[in-house]
């Protein structure tokens, strides 16, 4: 009987895929493997470091203060814009992690954990305000919603395609006429 050597190499590479995905089944079974959701979670978890001009961030988070409190009385707009710029610094580090159960979101160095299920969790801020946390973490995009006595803070994160990080920040309150809203732009940290 004459084999035809072409056949035989469908048939090795056939079986070497066969084992290959026999392989990783074990290993995805196997005790300590990654689930899903972990795999899900570490497309936009890392550390990661401004990827613009502090100045220019600056200029637009007051030009986001200004549009929201523009049609304000200007005594009062003028509290206000101090009041906000204090709750809206130039961030220039991030950390997404994942410790068990826990979302920890670093902004420069300043900690608050969020429950990895999705639940609300009474949290101190960096800037000693309570609030009620409830953390979201889908894919490329990890959602922070604090919900504070006086308004609401939103955090996005979302990790392009290109591995840069894009935070996206939200403020309302009943106070502000409307929103302020901007976004700071991060590349991954080697560090």
């Amino acid at each position: 009987m004459h084999r035809n050597p072409s056949s035989a190499r469908t048939r090795a590479g056939t079986l070497t895929l066969l084992s290959l995905a026999i392989l990783g089944l074990a290993l995805a079974a196997a005790p300590g493997a990654v689930s899903g959701q972990e795999a899900e979670r570490a497309t936009v978890l890392g550390r990661f470091t401004l990827d613009e001009p502090a100045t220019r961030v600056q200029t637009r988070i007051e030009r986001a203060i200004d549009r929201s409190i523009q049609d304000m009385n200007a005594l009062i707009r003028g509290i206000a814009r101090r009041r906000l710029a204090e709750y809206t610094p130039v961030v220039r580090n991030v950390r997404l992690a994942v410790h068990g159960d826990v979302i920890a979101v670093s902004l420069d160095g300043r900690t608050v954990r969020g429950n990895a299920d999705g639940s609300e969790r009474e949290v101190t801020t960096p800037t000693g305000d309570e609030a009620l946390l409830t953390s979201r973490l889908q894919g490329a995009r990890l959602t922070q919603s604090f919900v504070f006595d006086q308004g609401t803070r939103r955090h996005v994160f979302t990790r392009r395609p290109d591995g840069k990080l894009v935070l996206q920040v939200s403020m309302g309150s009943e106070q502000l006429p409307a929103p302020v809203s901007y976004a700071m732009r991060f590349r991954p940290s080697r560090r």
